[in-house]
């Protein structure tokens, strides 16, 4: 579980901000400071393979994954006012219908879908390698 009075920042820019995200939040829970990371649906599975932890167990590290079911913070981009709905939705929002559960499951992780923010609160206080999939409305996202 990750102490309010030992909060540190750190970001990822990579490209736009997904690629290797989980392994920098693994990189930098190896320092010692147990770490939980904001991440999108998307940002997981471009690094999953991250996922793969042999040898780690001893760390602590949560992914909270924003689950909007693909990349919905492209509808605010101009792009999707110029081109047809279905080609915009293929092509920028790569809808997912991933098993984050399995996928969780598969690498040895722990895994949690709260349904309200006090399920969160309480999910959030869990130590480990956990998955909080907390899901979002895709349209309002």
């Amino acid at each position: 579980c990750v102490k309010p009075a030992t909060v540190r920042a750190y970001s990822n820019r990579g490209l736009s901000g997904i690629d290797g995200t989980v392994a920098t939040a693994i990189g930098i829970a190896q320092a010692g400071a147990g770490v939980r990371a904001l991440i999108g649906d998307l940002t997981l599975l471009h690094d999953i393979g991250s996922l793969n932890l042999s040898g780690l167990r001893h760390l602590n590290v949560q992914l909270i994954v924003g689950n909007d079911s693909g990349g919905q913070i492209f509808r605010k981009l101009e792009v999707a006012k110029t081109i047809q709905a279905d080609l915009f939705k293929q092509l920028f929002l790569t809808p997912q219908t991933v098993n984050i559960e399995a996928a969780a499951s598969a690498f040895g992780w722990q895994y949690v879908k709260p349904e309200s923010v006090a399920e969160l609160s309480e999910a959030m206080k869990l130590d480990g390698f956990v998955i909080i999939d907390y899901q979002l409305d895709s349209e309002n996202a």
